[in-house]
């Protein structure tokens, strides 16, 4: 059974096979004056394989880290679901509102994370909120294909709307009479942020709590209302990001207590003491990748995928990498191409890493190295995103046979906050082939 691994580790794994020809190497790629007797590989044989990724830890909560919510539909990659589950704590232990309370209505916000959306920020999407029935374990590490039971009877919608999160909210603060004595209603403008309204039924009932048992700490709350799962639907093809320990991000209920204390309101944060967890749903049915890593190995020589959120990654394989064991590696790298015209709705990844894959173990064992995309010039003037990986002494461990039963894997970085998306040129493309060079002197 393979094992998960945390959302920070990318796999990449790189499955190279064959030497073949050497040429002279050139004075741009390494000083000649320090390896005099150099030469250069760069027609090596790679076997390459899109592969499906490992869920990855997406709890407990990490301030600065925030969650994904909203849905991809891209017909190359498949689709992306991104939920969120979360539990809400009580402001404060042993809460009694008072008598004769009558509710106004109940609000769940989440405080934007990000000034970005990822995909097609000008579709509308829609979001459906249910309460759980399955509870959920606070500072308990939960990954990302991770759900909880709930029931299936919505407590809230929101239809047809447009992830804003650059827009800071007006919102009603109180109801004051002005010098004539009518009704002056004042409003305050809030930091941007997502507001679903909640079922009333939910809001009685929560109010109706107020001086009880289950009011008296987090634990006793948390019994009585387990939280709530929030759904993406299948409209819209965009992604926005949520900081969940923000002040902001809570459940709101608004209410009064008789007819001498209107505007009241009770919040039940997030926070720290609250389990969450982000859930990934991939579905590649219908999509060009689904061919792909359903055939046998290797399945992208032309065309290799990587996908965050504990989607995609591709790995390749070295069969021949015995042939290089008369050499002293000065130099090993893997570069490769994001095909163009495959990003213009979603952005590209703007960092890889490489890691080795432990087959016995079935575990990633370290992280050899990072690339960040950087913008080239093409053959034909046309502006290439390319990626290149240098990693010239574990090159050598391998050779040396110091890294046994290991392979090496390609994923994107950070997948817990990372949705991005690639088409990369496998090693047979016509157009954009990966390479990888090998750069070693004979030994004596």
């Amino acid at each position: 059974m393979k094992k998960r691994f945390a959302s920070f580790i990318i796999c990449l794994m790189v499955l190279a096979a064959g030497c073949t020809e050497t040429t002279d190497i050139g004075s741009n790629l390494i000083n000649e004056s320090d390896f005099p007797d150099t030469q250069v590989f760069d027609t090596i044989t790679m076997q390459v394989n899109t592969i499906r990724v490992d869920s990855i830890q997406t709890a407990p909560p990490l301030t600065g880290i925030p969650y994904m919510l909203g849905k991809l539909n891209d017909p190359v990659t498949g689709s992306t679901a991104m939920g969120i589950f979360t539990q809400f704590v009580l402001p404060t232990n042993n809460i009694n509102l008072g008598d004769s309370l009558r509710l106004d209505s109940i609000v769940l916000t989440l405080r934007y994370g990000s000034q970005t959306v990822y995909g097609q920020k000008d579709l509308p999407v829609s979001l459906t909120v249910y309460e759980l029935t399955q509870e959920m374990l606070p500072g308990i590490t939960y990954y990302s294909n991770k759900s909880f039971a709930y029931n299936p009877n919505p407590i809230g919608y929101k239809n047809n709307f447009f992830f804003s999160p650059t827009d800071s909210v007006k919102l009603f603060n109180k109801k004051l009479k002005d010098v004539t004595g009518n009704d002056s209603l004042v409003y305050i403008t809030t930091e941007p942020h997502l507001r679903i309204r909640l079922a009333n039924e939910l809001g009685n009932r929560l109010l109706s709590q107020s001086g009880t048992f289950t009011f008296t700490d987090k634990n006793s709350f948390q019994q009585f209302f387990k939280g709530v799962y929030i759904s993406a639907s299948t409209n819209g093809n965009a992604v926005a990001f949520f900081d969940l320990l923000a002040a902001r991000s809570r459940m709101s209920v608004y209410f009064s207590r008789g007819t001498l204390a209107p505007n009241l309101v009770i919040d039940f944060p997030i926070g720290t003491l609250s389990a969450t967890n982000n859930y990934f749903v991939h579905d590649y049915a219908g999509s060009s990748v689904a061919d792909v890593i359903a055939a046998p190995s290797p399945n992208s020589q032309t065309t290799a995928y990587v996908k965050g959120a504990a989607g995609l990654g591709f790995s390749l394989r070295f069969p021949y990498f015995d042939a290089f064991k008369d050499y002293a590696i000065n130099k090993a790298e893997l570069e490769f191409t994001a095909l163009p015209n495959t990003f213009e709705l979603y952005k590209l990844p703007s960092s890889l890493n490489l890691v080795s894959y432990d087959t016995i173990n079935e575990q990633i064992t370290r992280l050899i190295t990072s690339t960040n995309v950087q913008e080239t010039d093409g053959p034909n003037g046309e502006k290439l995103n390319r990626y290149k990986l240098v990693f010239s002494f574990y090159a050598q461990q391998k050779l040396n046979g110091l890294v046994p039963d290991a392979i090496e894997k390609v994923l994107v970085d950070l997948q817990r906050t990372n949705p991005n998306i690639a088409v990369i040129g496998g090693p047979e493309h016509p157009d954009y082939p990966m390479k990888f060079r090998i750069y070693g002197t004979k030994l004596q």
